[in-house]
């Protein structure tokens, strides 16, 4: 099977092999540890990962490598396999980045004393008596990714210098592909709402509860796996969030329409800083590092 054109080079053929945990067959019957392997052209040669996966976390991969968007049972629950599957962007936080125009109360850079591989990136807001001022970080060179893939995993760690002076901070990734542009833009919005928000591009576009609260972050890093796709109908359809290995299914119903640009096929990442309101809201800097796009 495995010399079928599909598991080969240029291939996208994915075999997963995993056993019941029930039964003499194991030594510890139910909730035992299984054995189980992927294997393919996109698959991670030789990775063992570090996550605790089910048989459902093996249900829910088989659904989205096949393209659909129900996920019966348990898998509606989980997330995906993702960490055995070839990088489409790797290190993204140690690619050169930019504040935008018009958003940069502050400065973005790389850091080397606080990092977890080296670098990361480097958000400073300085509101300057800014009410809600803000640091809008993009990467600066071009990036392209296959159209053919549709199923995406942003795989991030991050770190608030003083998490309580923040309004808010955002996560995204902006994809130009066939004329249409898909804005996959997350947002943990620490004191409005309280709430993981998405974006909806449509009608001048407008922030949409995930149903998932947000706090503040702790102290330290914090690892993120935000879970997005798009469909055979040009829809954003956002999915869910790992936050320190525990999945977190957004609200049914997240898929909005992609909108038309002129702009050539192309992905920027984005991270964005915001500041408090007030006469003199306070200063502080965000880290990420280890970015992945799967």
């Amino acid at each position: 099977m495995l010399q079928k054109p599909w598991f080969t080079a240029g291939g996208d053929g994915v075999l997963l092999v995993t056993f019941d945990e029930c039964g003499g067959g194991t030594n510890s019957g139910c909730n035992a540890l299984v054995y189980t392997t992927l294997i393919g052209p996109k698959i991670k040669a030789g990775t063992v990962s570090s996550t605790s996966y089910k048989h459902e976390n093996a249900l829910r991969t088989i659904m989205d490598l096949l393209g659909t968007g129900n996920y019966p049972g348990g898998a509606a629950f989980v997330g995906d396999m993702n960490d055995f599957f070839t990088t489409l962007a790797g290190n993204i936080d140690d690619m050169p980045f930019a504040c935008l125009s018009g958003h940069c109360a502050g400065g973005v850079g790389t850091d080397t004393a606080t990092q977890l591989d080296g670098k990361s990136l480097r958000i400073d807001l300085t509101p300057n008596g800014v009410d809600f001022a803000d640091v809008i970080a993009d990467n600066t060179n071009s990036i392209n990714i296959s159209s053919s893939q549709t199923n995406y995993s942003m795989d991030f760690w991050a770190n608030i210098s003083v998490g309580a002076n923040s309004q808010a901070v955002e996560f995204s990734m902006i994809l130009d592909v066939g004329g249409l542009e898909y804005a996959f833009q997350h947002q943990c919005d620490f004191v409005a709402t309280r709430l993981w928000r998405v974006w909806n591009p449509n009608s001048g576009g407008s922030w949409v509860s995930t149903g998932r609260g947000c706090s503040v972050f702790g102290s330290g890093w914090q690892h993120f796996i935000l879970q997005f796709q798009r469909n055979s109908s040009n829809q954003l359809v956002y999915t869910g969030i790992t936050i320190n290995n525990t999945f977190y299914a957004w609200n049914s119903g997240l898929a909005f329409n992609a909108v038309s640009t002129t702009n050539s096929d192309n992905v920027v990442f984005r991270a964005r800083a915001v500041g408090e309101g007030g006469t003199t809201p306070p200063s502080y800097t965000m880290w990420i590092d280890k970015w992945n796009l799967n």
